[in-house]
């Protein structure tokens, strides 16, 4: 079967094709995982930003009682919460 060159060339661009299209398989097929990773990455890098926010919130409030200090703090809390959430 694989006697002169054009049948080796043809069995190596067969092997070749299927290699393509097994990697290339494998790529969409896990396009979607990648998203969801990406999401989480961007989720954990908030998470530094709004309990860096609460702690400021809560010394404001201790340094000078005002009630926006309070609003904001709630805030930074329900913004954590609904990234630990997700």
């Amino acid at each position: 079967m694989l006697q002169t060159i054009r049948a080796k060339l043809m069995f190596l661009l067969v092997i070749i094709l299927i290699g393509t299209m097994g990697l290339s398989y494998l790529l969409i097929s896990h396009a979607g995982d990648a998203e969801i990773a990406v999401k989480k990455v961007q989720h954990i890098g908030k998470l530094p930003r709004y309990t860096s926010e609460l702690l400021m919130y809560s010394r404001g409030n201790q340094i000078s009682y005002v009630q926006h200090f309070i609003e904001s703090y709630l805030q930074s809390k329900r913004n954590l919460m609904r990234i630990l959430t997700n």
